[in-house]
C-alpha cells in the first residue's frame, strides 16, 4: 500500500490519478442527480408567513 501511494504521487501519475478522482467524482454527482425522486401525495408545506390568495 505505501508503494502504491508513493507511486501515485510523483508527478505524471498524480495528473492522472487526480483526473480519475475529478472524474469520478463528477460521474458519481451526476448520476446521483438523476435518480428518480420519490413522488409524495402531500403537497409540500408552505412558508409560515406566505399570504394565501
Amino acid at each position: 500500500m505505501r508503494n502504491f501511494f508513493q507511486w501515485c504521487t510523483r508527478p505524471p501519475q498524480a495528473v492522472v490519478v487526480v483526473l480519475l478522482l475529478v472524474a469520478l467524482v463528477l460521474g458519481m454527482s451526476f448520476y446521483a442527480g438523476r435518480l428518480k425522486r420519490e413522488l409524495t401525495s402531500h403537497p409540500a408545506p408552505t412558508a409560515a408567513g406566505a399570504t394565501h390568495n
